[in-house]
């Protein structure tokens, strides 16, 4: 996936990784799927493997700021319906298990966050995600602050001859995200600063060029610590193409 540097947080609860499909007895009555993306946004937190029902279904592990699949196309298949989903880096301790529900020919981005504590165990973010073509000239981008330890953010996107995007106050997702964090906003295509502040001061903590084409949809999210800027696990951001 395409990485930005350096940025700030955001979230809501239960996962999923990895690919997920099986066949059917009846090929004339193939089970019905939907779309996942998974993204490994735990600072600290080793590579994962993937159970779905029981079953192994990552080939190689995701590790720590990836996500599955390819730059626009990053999801996989599995059934729809009520699944078990454990996450686990070594098939044994499982930080994540949880049963999720996937509606059909619907399509979902799953975030693993927070750090690895006493517990054992990670939150995770379920958003579905709407595919829908944006509009002649657009692009459709979202914000997600999955940083836990850096407070609340204001964004900026400028752009030269327009006037800036500003998202202002926007939390870190933490144990009770807020709802509506899976909407995309329709922005002009073209290039960008994305300028990342605390909340209501002036010092930048992330600046960054970012290009929106026409057409596609982006996330933007912030990971890592703050405490450990500079460092692999330090604040930083990545950018997911979902098409």
């Amino acid at each position: 996936m395409k990485k930005v540097k350096q940025f700030s947080k955001l979230l809501l609860p239960v996962l999923a990784l990895g690919f997920f499909t099986s066949c059917s007895d009846d090929d004339d009555n193939p089970p019905a799927t939907a779309k996942v993306s998974v993204t490994h946004a735990s600072p600290g937190s080793p590579a994962v493997d993937i159970y779905v029902d029981g079953t192994k279904v990552t080939a190689t592990q995701l590790s720590y700021s990836n996500t599955s699949g390819t730059a626009g196309n990053p999801y996989l298949t599995v059934n729809a319906g009520t699944r078990n989903i454990k996450v686990s880096p070594n098939g044994t301790l499982n930080v994540i298990d949880a049963n999720v529900n996937f509606m059909a020919n619907n399509s979902y981005s799953v975030f693993a966050y927070d750090v690895l504590g006493s517990g054992t165990t990670l939150r995770a973010l379920v958003l579905g995600d709407d595919l829908t073509a944006p509009a002649a000239g657009k692009a459709h981008i979202r914000f997600l602050h999955l940083s836990p330890d850096a407070h609340n953010v204001d964004i900026e996107l400028a752009r030269t001859g327009a006037s800036s995007i500003n998202l202002t106050n926007i939390p870190y997702v933490g144990p009770t995200p807020a709802a509506n964090l899976n909407v995309f906003t329709p922005v002009d295509a073209g290039d960008y600063t994305v300028s990342v502040r605390a909340a209501g001061t002036s010092p930048v903590v992330l600046s960054a060029p970012l290009t929106f084409t026409a057409g596609k949809i982006y996330t933007i999210y912030a990971r890592g610590l703050l405490a450990n800027i500079g460092t692999a696990n330090g604040l930083d951001a990545s950018v997911i193409l979902h098409n």
